[in-house]
């Protein structure tokens, strides 16, 4: 027998977000990439009516949306969780809370990993380091808001497994 309440819903009004995403003309890089997938996934989201841990769905789904949105579209900036609370107008803790349960992950580090991984898009491509300028792992990672280097390092490596050096490397052999 299937299980109705595991089953998705084709969401109408994500996909005619996505259509007109994917007919601007403007959709290039790995934001646009990123942004992408989240369309997708919000295309197929259970309906906004269900509700989980106390928050309505609808609710969460729309901070969560509006967090990763900030995340891809300001992935040069470290920011605190007060200034994103101001730019979200969302308390603290309501933030970190759908944060954690939606992502397991605290949105401070929900948006260092979207700069991290906008880091190793970067890093694995060489054409795009040419275009940017930017032809150190130092440049890459002062580009994403990441200043400490060994603080950067010692991130990208417990994200990725590797060092920067590494990812760095072998895309230029």
């Amino acid at each position: 027998m299937i299980d109705i309440s595991n089953m998705v819903t084709f969401q109408q009004r994500h996909f005619k977000t996505l259509k007109s995403f994917l007919l601007s003309s403007d959709i290039h890089g790995y934001a646009a990439r990123d942004t992408l997938d989240a369309l997708l996934v919000e295309c197929f989201m259970r309906p906004d009516n269900i509700s989980t841990a106390g928050i309505p769905l609808s609710n969460r789904a729309e901070l969560m949306r509006d967090l990763l949105n900030y995340g891809f579209s300001n992935p040069t900036e470290a920011i605190s969780l007060e200034t994103l609370s101001k730019t979200l107008l969302k308390s603290p803790s309501s933030i970190t809370k759908a944060s954690r349960e939606q992502f397991g992950v605290s949105p401070m580090q929900l948006l260092k990993q979207i700069r991290l991984q906008q880091v190793q898009n970067l890093l694995t491509d060489p054409e795009q380091q040419q275009q940017l300028g930017t032809l150190s792992i130092h440049a890459i990672a002062k580009r994403f808001g990441f200043t400490a280097p060994n603080h950067f390092a010692r991130d990208y490596k417990t994200m990725f497994g590797e060092n920067p050096g590494q990812t760095f490397s072998r895309e230029k052999a």
